[in-house]
Parts: structure tokens; C-alpha cells; sequence
């Protein structure tokens, strides 16, 4: 399965990012699905959008970064970065996991 590249958007733009993450997350979710064996077809799938705080000694702060997390099964599969930049832009980085297992 090919993963997305990299792309930096500008503010407001997000769409096609989003849009692009959707796909991503329907083409693991149809990889899994079709190595699974009939008997045994996944149906355990959710995405959840969290926030990246940021770390400090005494308290975590909200940013403006997130993580899009496909489970599988109540485990990650794939997860997709939106990062604000130091210029104001979004960047959304593509991963997956390649050694998931299809029980």
C-alpha cells in the first residue's frame, strides 16, 4: 500500500489534507479486510483526533497539533500528524504500521 506524502497547507486550507487522511484510512481499513479470512472479517475499526499538548513540568498545554489514529482492533494502524509550522502552515505526515496483525 502506498502512503500519502507529506504535504504543507496553508491555514484554512485543510481540506485536501482531510480528504487525503479519509482515503488513507479506507485503504488500510480495505487492506486488513482483505487479508483477513472470511470467518474471521474485522469490524473493530475507529479513528479518534487527539491533541498533541505540549509538555510542561507542571501541566500539559493544548497546541494546535494533532494526531489522526485508525484502530484496528483496539490497536494503531495508522496515524497521520497535523503539525502547525513556526510560518503559520499545517503539515500532515502519513504512517503506518506494516506489522499489523489480522487475527
Amino acid at each position: 500500500m502506498k502512503i500519502p506524502d507529506s504535504m504543507t497547507v496553508n491555514t484554512g486550507e485543510q481540506e485536501k489534507a482531510h480528504r487525503t487522511i479519509d482515503q488513507f484510512f479506507l485503504n488500510v481499513k480495505s487492506g486488513i479486510e482483505n487479508e483477513a479470512s472470511q470467518e474471521k472479517r474485522p469490524s473493530e475499526f475507529s479513528i479518534e483526533v487527539r491533541n498533541l499538548c505540549a509538555l510542561t513540568p507542571m501541566d500539559p498545554q493544548p497546541t494546535d497539533n494533532f494526531a489522526h489514529l485508525l484502530f484496528y482492533q483496539e490497536k494503531v494502524v495508522a496515524v497521520v500528524t497535523e503539525t502547525r509550522t513556526p510560518n503559520n502552515y499545517i503539515h500532515f505526515d502519513y504512517f503506518l504500521k506494516e506489522d499489523y496483525r489480522v487475527n
